[in-house]
């Protein structure tokens, strides 16, 4: 079986860079224990993080000798790893990550790749070519524009499968729609000042509006691809932040209301660009 092909594979890949462990996400979370479900989505950026090395298997490229790694190349491109909302903290959390072809050749690690894996999924190159500390560095609004094209089986999942990327804990209530990226909102709002969580574009998706039960007045986005021009949204620098009083005069933290959300922000005055 193509299940068993890829253990096998893997495990080859292990043992010959010297590890005694490997551990597959799909084999090892029992998803008929809510208990276990909930600790592996809310830690599993962290489990990545302390992994030596990921290997990703990307079934649908192959070793084409005559455009090995040509950034046009467009089975990169739209592979499927690359547009799956559940490996993007297996991209960015582990040290390194090693890329193989569909015959299980060596296609290359994160840092050799950093040009064509940031044109297939749009995250900046310097976060491909530093540890997952630096993510955590990116606004709110550039981490979610690495969201937006990406897709998962469960709408639930794109709200879920981001957790680690901002650094939050939810509750799993699978059937609650895309009210599940409303909360993973609301818990970046309490752990963060960063106001370009509202630096997104309304899009009308059609249907019903309210098929939901969220309101799409509201100033939090219903799903990750609101968010897909949000990548040039930077946070102001410290020094930035001294020199316009911004640190000094700390700001009263957000506060959500049933009558809506009420917080204080900086007017700045800029003669320059940032």
């Amino acid at each position: 079986r193509k299940g068993d092909e890829k253990i096998q594979n893997s495990c080859s890949l292990a043992f010959n860079d010297g590890y005694e462990f490997i551990w597959f996400d799909a084999n090892y979370i029992d998803k008929s224990n809510s208990s276990e479900l909930w600790e592996a989505i809310n830690f599993m950026f962290a489990w990545y993080r302390m992994a030596d090395v990921c290997y990703v298997y990307l079934s649908d490229v192959y070793n084409d000798i005559n455009t090995r790694l040509r950034l046009d190349r467009a089975d990169i491109l739209e592979s499927r790893w690359f547009t799956r909302g559940w490996t993007l903290q297996e991209l960015l959390a582990p040290r390194r990550v090693k890329f193989y072809f569909a015959d299980w050749s060596l296609m290359g690690n994160r840092a050799s790749l950093n040009r064509i894996i940031s044109k297939a999924t749009g995250v900046s190159q310097e976060f491909l070519l530093s540890h997952s500390r630096a993510v955590h560095e990116a606004s709110v609004a550039e981490r979610m524009s690495w969201l937006a094209r990406r897709t998962t089986a469960k709408i639930e999942d794109l709200a879920y499968c981001a957790l680690g990327i901002f650094d939050v804990n939810v509750p799993l209530i699978y059937g609650e729609g895309r009210k599940a990226f409303f909360r993973l909102q609301q818990e970046i709002i309490k752990a963060s000042d960063d106001y370009s969580i509202f630096c997104w574009t309304y899009e009308d998706e059609g249907g019903d509006d309210h098929a939901d039960g969220l309101d799409h007045g509201s100033i939090f986005a219903s799903s990750p691809a609101a968010f897909l021009d949000s990548t040039g949204f930077k946070q102001l620098p410290t020094y930035k932040q001294r020199a316009w009083g911004v640190v000094e005069n700390r700001l009263t933290p957000f506060v959500l209301t049933n009558a809506g959300l009420s917080m204080q922000i900086p007017l700045l005055q800029s003669w320059s660009t940032f």
